[in-house]
């Protein structure tokens, strides 16, 4: 018989100090299925064997020979190791019982018994004892964690007597445990609520411990004890000292505070000093570029040149590091005011547009017609971020195209800037947006540029609630993509599709332009407006040619075209329309009376008012380009845009400076004005201040300069 295992018996030593009981009762045992590991007479004896043998249960008489009886046997048995000790007496008197108790024995069994009875009382013990063993263990081990926690832990009664305290208590309240048993927990943790949860959690709160030995203040909490039936036997107390944490917390606030006033400090310096250094740089931009504009040496031209591209390079770095700085510190605003989408497309391509048509990349406007004309957000902003990316797209691009293309999404706008660079291998897609980071370093001395751009853009995407993509692989091109939650203005309709032009009806128009792209895109609003587009197509070289220029109501070409396929065009008396490169020589041929010079990306509206203008037999000069008499003495390649006429009314007449100032458009103008008036002093020297101030974009000094112009001045640009 076991209560182990069923493989295992269970091992008993009897202590009896007659061998005919004890034999009998080791007869009694070894048939009921227990194993019988000795037999004492003594209770010293048996107190020896029980420490050796280690037996499962001892079956001990009180009465003994020797000098110690089976009351004190059992009692140093306990003393020495856990075994379970069951009285096997004929006496009852309370005397003997009151001392048995004392030893918390396992059972009391009076002779004479049955086998039963000593069986069910055996096993029982057995039993018992294995549960107490386990509590025991189970007492350890939580005692064992609770004195390896950090936290101090004090258990309480139900009425708020301490019944526990761990190592961490102690030590934090300076008071023993024998102390603290049996006292109030008030009196022992005499704790100070502050008032006020921690983190969030309203079990964890904060508050002082105010002691005659000590005080300190802690983040505490307090659990009820509750037993199988829900009721409450108690309270758990768990407790930290936090004066370190504090203390640490206003450390952590003044180096927060000293590093935002740091930074404060940073911003203010470096908005103060920018205007000191960008205003110097401006005027070198100015006067290198009217240097390689003056008549000089080649040599000259390229020192200048050299200075101009050096200093605008520094001029980027400064706004780079400026708008950093303010991202960093917090101070960048991004303003929310209705402004004009398409107009604003055409804007971001300017900065770009010389270096890109530098190097014959073709570029390209495609917008989405079903977006509002207005949109609620932050214009410069959106600028910046797409010269940013066509800045990268042409530094990166050495044939093919730039392409800025929108997309209305309904409740936001979708920009992807497209080119046919070197591309971006798909492990660097997130590196890239990384501060100060390139994709190659080792080619940072070949494209230049500080790793700022595309993580200053991606931050101000980000500020406006949107973001920035990228799709891309080695040698194929990159595609970046801007999504904004933008809505539209209140009063404000779509781009829409151009209403067919007048006169377009049945008229022929043929196009002679080498780019697939921008072929596409000019068919395209040629169908629109109700127009009759034909490709010209001809054999590089050879006379071969589908399309001819004959019977044309207008021709629309690239002028490289017609210097690599031939002279067809010289022969037409068709109006040309020429989608020219900005800087771009163009072919004799095109010097001539009734041409039209656009830049690329061609601009929608400006495409219809020209094509408007030539169908109807009137004069473009109003509608963005050149044709006729009036503008022939002008250089190749020039802009004459459709406010000229009213620049010149302001440089001859004077007046106020209009709302849309452009001082992109007016600097084009006075440099146009400035070689054909070259070597005309009364006109040449005032010029060659108001373009100095319109680099400067100095609105006021510019104002005050052309209402002093003089008088030989308006008399000679009338005359």
């Amino acid at each position: 018989m076991t209560s182990k295992n069923t493989n295992e018996k269970s091992r008993i030593l009897i202590v009896e100090d007659e061998s005919v009981v004890a034999l009998d009762l080791k007869n009694r045992l070894q048939r009921i299925g227990y194993e019988v590991i000795g037999h004492e007479k003594r209770g010293e004896d048996a107190v020896e064997t029980a420490v050796h043998l280690r037996p499962d249960l001892v079956l001990m008489d009180i009465y003994l020979a020797g000098t110690m009886d089976g009351i004190e046997a059992a009692a140093a048995i306990g003393r020495s190791c856990s075994i379970p000790v069951v009285y096997v007496t004929a006496y009852t008197d309370d005397k003997t019982l009151e001392r048995a108790k004392v030893t918390e024995a396992f059972g009391y069994i009076i002779k004479p018994y049955r086998e039963r009875e000593l069986q069910i009382t055996i096993e029982m013990a057995i039993y018992k004892h294995e549960l107490e063993s386990k509590l025991e263990a189970e007492r350890i081990w939580s005692e064992s964690t609770l004195s390896a926690i950090s936290d101090g832990v004090i258990t309480a009664d139900p009425d708020g007597y301490v019944r526990y305290m761990n190592p961490e208590a102690s030590r934090l309240i300076n008071k023993d445990l024998h102390d603290c048993l049996g006292e109030q927990l008030s009196s022992v943790l005499p704790l100070e609520d502050a008032g006020e949860s921690q983190n969030g959690q309203d079990d964890v709160r904060v508050g002082n411990i105010n002691t005659s030995r000590t005080s300190f203040p802690v983040e505490y909490s307090i659990r009820n004890i509750v037993d199988s039936n829900r009721a409450v036997i108690g309270s758990t107390t768990v407790f930290r000292d936090i004066s370190g944490r504090l203390a640490y917390e206003r450390e952590l606030l003044k180096a927060k505070q000293a590093a935002e006033e740091a930074s404060r400090v940073r911003s203010m310096f470096l908005s103060n000093i920018s205007h000191e250094l960008k205003t110097p740089l401006n005027s070198i931009l100015g006067m290198s570029e009217l240097l390689m504009e003056s008549q000089q040496d080649s040599e000259s031209r390229e020192y200048h040149r050299i200075i101009y591209d050096s200093s605008h390079s520094l001029l980027n770095l400064i706004n780079e590091i400026l708008d950093f700085s303010r991202i960093e510190a917090g101070t960048m605003k991004i303003k929310m005011e209705p402004f004009e989408v398409e107009p604003m497309l055409e804007k971001s391509f300017e900065g770009v547009l010389l270096p890109a048509h530098r190097k014959g990349l073709d570029t390209l406007i495609d917008v989405d017609p079903d977006c509002p004309e207005q949109l609620i957000g932050d214009e410069g902003r959106i600028r910046q971020i797409l010269t940013n990316l066509l800045n990268n797209a042409v530094k990166f691009t050495d044939a093919g195209m730039v392409r800025l293309s929108l997309d209305w999404k309904g409740d936001g706008l979708e920009l992807v800037v497209s080119d046919t660079g070197i591309g971006i291998p798909p492990d660097k897609f997130e590196y890239i947006f990384q501060d100060f980071r390139q994709l190659d370093p080792s080619k940072t001395r070949e494209y230049g540029g500080t790793g700022l751009g595309l993580s200053i853009s991606r931050r101000i995407a980000e500020m406006m609630g949107g973001s920035i993509s990228v799709e891309s692989h080695t040698d194929g091109g990159s595609v970046f993509t801007v999504s904004l939650p933008l809505e539209a203005a209140k009063t404000t309709g779509k781009l829409g599709i151009l209403p067919p032009v007048s006169g377009a009806e049945g008229s022929r128009v043929l196009i002679a332009v080498e780019s697939r792209p921008i072929r596409e895109q000019l068919q395209k609003y040629l169908r629109q407006w109700g127009a009759t587009p034909e490709i010209y197509k001809a054999g590089k070289g050879t006379e071969k040619k589908s399309g001819n220029t004959g019977g044309a109501d207008l021709c629309i070409t690239d002028g490289e075209f017609i210097a690599d396929r031939g002279t067809a065009f010289e022969k037409t008396d068709a109006p040309l329309v020429v989608v020219a490169q900005a800087g771009k020589v163009l072919p004799p041929e095109l010097r001539r009376q009734g041409v039209c010079i656009l830049i690329q990306p061609v601009k929608r509206r400006v495409l219809y008012q020209v094509i408007e203008s030539v169908l109807t037999g009137e004069s473009v000069s109003e509608a963005g380009g050149t044709v006729g008499n009036r503008w022939k003495t002008e250089t190749p390649g020039a802009i004459i845009h459709r406010s000229k006429a009213a620049y010149l009314g302001l440089l001859t007449g004077g007046g106020n400076l209009w709302e849309d100032f452009s001082f992109e458009e007016f600097e084009r103008v006075l440099l146009e004005l400035k070689e054909r008036y070259a070597g005309v002093k009364e006109v040449e020297s005032p010029l060659f201040k108001l373009i100095l101030l319109t680099r400067r974009k100095d609105n006021e000094s510019l104002q005050k300069a052309i209402n002093q112009l003089p008088g030989d001045f308006r008399n000679k640009l009338h005359g």
